[in-house]
């Protein structure tokens, strides 16, 4: 998969333009090429992930003036993180943007002994002037930043003899899977990185259909690749205990003339 050239692209988008199914995912039919009715698209080739990724740098880059991403959206639809503890261990985003959304679990009244960021874009979006974390620091605190992708990520924790690998206290992974280049990957990174009795803060949206993905993220090619089903995000969160979930649409969602459905999760990993 990851032998694909733009070349290629072009040859398959002239092919697939021909096909009867092209009305069914009309951004970009070539995408059809990964589409399972059942999950998706779960993998796409790294050409694909990393023209989004740049894709992603350049829109932020061109908006200096956006200061967060959908921060209090998200944090309304957890009820403000209330059944969060107040005393953290450790805690790790996966995909924190150029923003983090841990900033809000950032209190005078929670004590996080170690913060970490995940983010593959993390070294160009601290030149940014509204990134959170210039110069290594969020709120006020020392955080771990480790610019690459979920997928390099876990390669070379395999690595690892299993006494150096890392675990946390929680793991939040919020609005990522759609920017990964491996969505199963990226769900096994999720439950392999946190410690037995560790919580997962986890929101995602899903798409059952092409037609919705294409109406809530727009174009597949140049920033969203990833479009998963309620089939394996429901595979994924029934390995943890439930302590909250939320499928209610958020004021913002209401509004939607998209079918946009997701879910606001935190659970507990029991073994």
């Amino acid at each position: 998969m990851d032998e694909w050239t733009y070349d290629l692209v072009e040859k398959i988008k002239e092919e697939c333009s021909k096909s009867r199914f092209i009305h069914e995912w009309p951004s970009s039919c070539v995408f059809l090429c990964f589409y399972h009715r059942r999950t998706g698209v779960v993998r796409v080739p790294k050409l694909f992930w990393t023209n989004s990724l740049r894709n992603e740098f350049e829109y932020w880059k061109n908006n200096p003036d956006i200061v967060e991403d959908r921060l209090m959206e998200h944090a309304h639809a957890f009820y403000g993180y209330s059944i969060i503890p107040s005393q953290i261990e450790s805690i790790l985003e996966i995909g924190a943007g150029p923003f983090t959304q841990i900033q809000y679990l950032i209190t005078p009244f929670r004590h996080i002994n170690s913060i970490t960021i995940l983010e593959p874009n993390a070294i160009s979006y601290m030149k940014l002037n509204n990134c959170k974390y210039k110069g290594g620091h969020l709120k006020g605190h020392s955080i771990e930043i480790i610019s690459d992708s979920i997928e390099s990520f876990m390669e070379k924790q395999r690595k690892l003899s299993t006494t150096n690998h890392k675990l946390y206290s929680i793991v939040v992974a919020i609005n990522v899977v759609e920017h990964v280049q491996d969505a199963i990957e990226y769900f096994h990174a999720i439950y392999n990185l946190i410690e037995i009795n560790g919580l997962v803060i986890f929101h995602e949206r899903w798409f059952d259909h092409p037609r919705d993905g294409d109406c809530v993220l727009e174009d597949a090619e140049r920033l969203h690749p990833i479009r998963i089903t309620k089939f394996v995000i429901d595979i994924f969160l029934n390995q943890f205990e439930t302590l909250f979930i939320n499928y209610n649409k958020t004021l913002r969602q209401q509004k939607s003339v998209c079918k946009e459905q997701g879910v606001y999760f935190i659970g507990r990993k029991t073994k």
